[in-house]
């Protein structure tokens, strides 16, 4: 059987970035659609949680897997479309709108500045001599995911794979430099969706407050961590359930936002999340004086998403019932083999030449609400103009 790869990447760094503004002009995003995505994200996450073990974190981008269904999607028809059109929380007849939505949220999101840097990039990479692709399948890839298309000789394993990991690399500014090892004899493409973010906090953490602290997992098992500490007016939203702070990066684009359960555990709190709870928090929360403490992280993290897409009932992509006829002609059934996803995620003090120290020793006489998260919490990033999330995570052990 000729099979096709499908590979699922993606990136995500909080630091500071210091480059020149480029901005481009954004297109007009489809608010509904957009909540759908939003709504495909938090099932997305859901399933990732449960699918991963207990005690390990999970960080995935939601945003750069729907990129690569998306792509996906406008090669597949019949019940093969139906299940891959979940991921993206739209019904299959709104492929089109979908798309022109994606390249939308791609123009209101990409950029740098000064203070951050957002990069969303598509490469398919195949053998013409095993595929020939469909015309209209190129020209959705190249008009609406603004794809790199770039045609290799599979045979020639050692080049083809340098020409991927150096894309990858490229894209990602170093920090994924190799997401391949092998290429199967049965496959003949590569779709991968590289996101890469880098960010500054809107008010930056000064490094002497940064201490040795534990963190405690669901287990009750605890570790060692360094946590960053702040007192600042934050935006919060308390309630029985959770405690939520939305932290703003500089530049008004992004938004982080940090959820302790409170009644829940972890697992069981996400469960219950929904696009409406989560933006209860953000609207309802309230700028007050607080005393914070976040971990200070680096993380890695590498999926098989097949089991995770397979669990949200994508059944006949992965075998012998798939339908990707509309990708275009191959010797044999097209088929998806793989579903890869790395991620990199990278939390620390960073600001801009020292305004770090602003923070410390302000207030009043008595001492603030701490809100301190050593124990397993949630967290999002969300571009704010138009609530797509760029990355979602459990974190368990920082």
């Amino acid at each position: 059987m000729r099979n096709l790869l499908f590979l699922l990447f993606a990136i995500i760094l909080v630091s500071c970035d210091k480059n020149v503004d480029n901005i481009k002009t954004p297109l007009i995003v489809n608010s509904k659609l957009t909540g759908d995505l939003q709504s495909g994200a938090i099932e997305l996450f859901k399933q990732s949680v449960l699918t991963e073990d207990a005690d390990k974190n999970v960080i995935i981008s939601p945003l750069s897997i729907q990129y690569a269904i998306g792509m996906s999607a406008n090669g597949a028809s019949g019940v093969t479309l139906d299940e891959l059109m979940k991921v993206l929380g739209a019904p299959s007849e709104q492929l089109k709108d979908v798309n022109a939505n994606l390249k939308a949220i791609t123009s209101n999101i990409i950029g740098e500045s000064k203070n951050y840097k957002i990069g969303i990039s598509n490469g398919v990479f195949f053998d013409a001599s095993k595929f020939q692709m469909n015309d209209n399948y190129k020209g959705v890839l190249t008009e609406s995911y603004q794809s790199k298309l770039q045609q290799l000789n599979f045979k020639e394993v050692d080049n083809s794979l340098k020409e991927i990991n150096s894309w990858v690399s490229e894209k990602t500014n170093g920090r994924i430099p190799k997401v391949l090892d092998n290429i199967q004899d049965d496959e003949f493409m590569f779709l991968i969706n590289a996101l890469y973010m880098k960010a500054t906090w809107d008010q930056p953490f000064d490094e002497r407050a940064t201490y040795a602290a534990e963190f405690k997992d669901s287990k009750n098992a605890v570790h060692p961590m360094q946590l960053m500490n702040q007192r600042a007016d934050i935006a919060y939203y308390k309630s029985d359930a959770e405690k939520t702070i939305v932290m703003p990066m500089a530049g008004g684009k992004l938004e982080a936002v940090f959820i302790l359960p409170e009644q829940l555990g972890v697992i069981d709190y996400i469960s219950q999340m929904s696009t409406a709870g989560v933006t209860k928090m953000t609207e309802n929360a309230v700028k007050r004086d607080l005393m914070i403490g976040l971990p200070k992280m680096e993380l890695l993290m590498k999926y098989d998403l097949k089991n995770i897409l397979q669990d949200m009932n994508i059944k006949t992509a992965f075998g012998e019932q798939a339908d990707f006829t509309k990708m275009g002609t191959a010797t044999n059934q097209i088929i998806l083999t793989r579903a890869l996803h790395d991620v990199f995620m990278k939390m620390d003090e960073s600001g801009m030449e020292g305004a770090a120290v602003t923070t410390i020793g302000v207030g009043v006489t008595s001492l603030p609400e701490y809100v301190g998260f050593d124990r397993p919490f949630v967290m999002l990033v969300y571009e704010k103009a138009t609530g797509a999330y760029l990355f979602m995570g459990k974190v368990e052990k920082p």
